[in-house]
Parts: C-alpha cells; structure tokens; sequence
C-alpha cells in the first residue's frame, strides 16, 4: 500500500530499498502527505520530519506493519487535516505596514518603471494571492500596489530560515508576515495558513516555493491549490515580469531604471 502510493505521488517506480529523501527527492508537502496517508490507512502517526531517518521504504513498511491499529486505504483527507484546530494568533498589524509599503511604492516609482494593471481583479473576499518569483523584490512590489485595507487584512508566506535576525523576526511579528519552517512539521504550517484564510484574511503564497535562478517559470508545489480547493478561496494569479533583470538570484545591488510589469490576472 506504501509503494502504490509512493508511486502515485512519485510518478516513478518505487523500490523496497529506496530513501524516501535521498532515491525518491520526495519533497517537503510530498512527506506531509505520506504522514497523513499512513495516520489515515493504519492508524500510525509518523511525522515527516521522521520520515527520512528510515533508511529505505520497507524499514518504513515493517514498522508500520508492526504499529498499525487499523486498515482504511480511503486515501488523505485534506479537508479533514485542514479541519483540525490549531492555535494562531495573527501578527497584529503596526503603524509600519503602511509605511513600508508607501516607501517601497515610491521608492520603486523612482528608481524603477514599474506598471501594475489589474487591481480591480482583487476580490472583497478572502483569497490567495498568487505571484511568480523572480527576484527578493516581489514581495514588496505586489504589496506596494494593494490599498491600505487590503493590506492591513493581507498575510504573506515567508521562510523561517530569512527571519531569523532578531530585527526581521521582530518586524515580521508585526507586519503581517506568517514564518514557516519547511524543514519542520510543514503540516502544521498548512494548518497555520489554512486558518489565516478562515479568519477571512488574504493569504500571498509564491507557488514555485522560491526564487528562479534563471529567469524562467518554476514548478509550482501544492500548497496554493490545496489551501484553494478545500477551503474553496479565489486564487489570483499576479504575473511580475522584469524583476529579475532588476536584481537575479546572487546580485547584491539592483539595476536601476529597469521596466518592470505587473498584472493581476
């Protein structure tokens, strides 16, 4: 039942001896949902951070095999994961939001030629926005176009790994920044989104997960379309072009006067 499901996720042959990390790249949300497959099919709690200390699937298997208090292969309920209570208490939103968000709009007004179009196509309802990542500007330059209420009810996703200064962890508590360690229980930081969106608050998810190295779309993870479907939130998708002429991957100053488009679709 393990290999079967492996192997749907995988789209690859899976064999007894395979690392889950190492031989099947099995990715952060890849390991929440085999966690959640395993709990729901045998009763057995494996987080995903301890997926990896099995040294190949059958160990895995065998200890399954050995825990299991149940048989239910109906499969991973999202809904039913995003549905269990979690504690969140929302960053509260200082005077600094906005401020940053006007310095930085018009600071990229003078330093860049930057359009935006599409503003009207952000809903009234909670929603997940959705850009593609080009370069560490993104954040700011979709932000630098919402209204002041939009914003104030807007979280973003970031790494824990870029707050860990003591300064950005402490602008983050307050504006409006959700951290999320990918490397550490990523289920419960799916939950911790999932109920930014059932407070009737925004949610800005990069869908490829990080930055490209070289200018061209990523592969999107799940999380964005999960949090969607099951929560049935609006996505917008935001199309940014030219960020990454402005300041790619490794650059330390940005280029200035550069044209750079955005469009919320």
């Amino acid at each position: 039942a393990i290999k079967k499901f492996l192997e749907e996720e995988t789209q690859q042959k899976v064999c007894p001896d395979d690392h889950i990390e190492l031989d099947l790249a099995l990715d952060s949300l890849g390991r929440v949902s085999l966690s959640a497959f395993i709990d729901t099919a045998f009763g057995v709690d494996v987080s995903e951070s301890r997926l990896t200390d099995f040294a190949s699937i059958s160990e895995l298997a065998t200890y399954v095999h050995q825990k299991k208090t149940r048989l239910n292969f109906e499969g991973i309920s999202w809904s039913h994961i995003l549905k269990e209570k979690v504690h969140l208490k929302l960053p509260d939103s200082a005077f600094t939001l906005n401020v940053i968000r006007n310095f930085f709009h018009i600071v990229f007004s003078v330093f860049m030629r930057v359009k935006a179009r599409g503003m009207e196509n952000l809903p009234d309802q909670a929603c997940i926005i959705a850009p593609n990542h080009q370069s560490v500007l993104d954040g700011f330059l979709v932000a630098s176009f919402f209204k002041r209420k939009f914003m104030k009810n807007t979280y973003v996703y970031a790494k824990e790994k870029h707050f860990r200064h003591p300064v950005m962890r402490f602008l983050a508590n307050r504006n409006n920044i959700i951290l999320v360690d990918v490397n550490k229980d990523l289920k419960l930081s799916i939950q911790k989104l999932a109920e930014v969106l059932k407070k009737g608050k925004n949610l800005m998810i990069f869908p490829e997960g990080t930055r490209t190295i070289n200018g061209r779309l990523g592969e999107f993870k799940q999380t964005f379309a999960i949090l969607s479907r099951e929560l049935k939130v609006p996505v917008v998708p935001v199309v940014i072009n030219g960020s990454y002429n402005v300041l790619p991957s490794g650059a330390r100053l940005p280029r200035l006067f550069r044209k750079v488009s955005i469009d919320f679709l």
